[in-house]
């Protein structure tokens, strides 16, 4: 099995119950905290985000250093609070979101942390465990989990996913799989494909060297494989 790769820095997002997420950045730290299991991946679009609210959200020079310590799941939009519900259900513990791991200070800047951050995005999304895909949202405030994604809805998801790293590879059987939507189903392109966040140039590279994705569409949750 190849070593475990690591983004620069990650999210640790605790247990259920916590309130409180912060930044780790050293490879012995995210090891620790993974316990052998590889971390999740946001896929999603920004969205017309105004300046104050990219300076109050986004990783700066202003808050580094406090967001290494620790701060409130409160401070960030739905669409991230959803991204981390999925994940802890998922068993994980450690998430990539770019707009809290990636220094959005001095973007224009030739030697900016996005400059550097940038030019290895094939290794985040190729390098984790699964991709989060918030198919459904057209920005970071809107949210992919709808009402009738329960817990009990997403701990089923937990062991789909699991029973298709370890056994099923590119595809979960149609009658096995609940509340996922089969890949042959009509559907597909128009809640995927034609979805929110694929209409975005960017998301191509994404979706491409994900090796797993979870797609949270309108109505319903699809799972892909590369």
């Amino acid at each position: 099995m190849p070593e475990q790769t690591w983004p620069t820095r990650l999210l640790h997002i605790g247990s259920s119950n916590s309130q409180i997420l912060r930044l780790v950045e050293t490879d012995a730290e995210k090891a620790m905290l993974v316990n052998n299991q590889g971390y999740a991946a946001l896929s999603y679009c920004w969205g017309h985000a105004s300046l104050e609210q990219k300076e109050r959200i986004c990783l700066s020079d202003e808050n580094y250093a406090r967001r290494l310590v620790g701060f409130s799941l409160n401070e960030l939009p739905k669409t991230f609070r959803d991204a981390i519900q999925v994940t802890r259900s998922l068993g994980l513990s450690l998430l990539w979101i770019d707009a809290l791991c990636i220094n959005q200070t001095n973007l224009e800047e030739p030697d900016s942390d996005w400059s550097k951050e940038s030019s290895g995005m094939q290794g985040v999304f190729s390098s984790a465990l699964l991709t989060i895909s918030a198919t459904s949202a057209s920005n970071w405030e809107q949210g992919f989990c709808s009402s009738m994604l329960e817990l009990s809805q997403l701990q089923e998801l937990f062991g789909h996913v699991r029973l298709g790293i370890r056994r099923l590879g590119s595809r979960l059987s149609s009658r096995r799989t609940g509340n996922f939507k089969p890949l042959l189903d009509n559907d597909f392109k128009r809640r995927v494909d034609f979805g929110p966040l694929n209409q975005r140039a960017w998301v191509l590279q994404e979706r491409v060297l994900s090796r797993r994705l979870i797609h949270f569409s309108s109505d319903g949750i699809y799972w892909e494989c590369g």
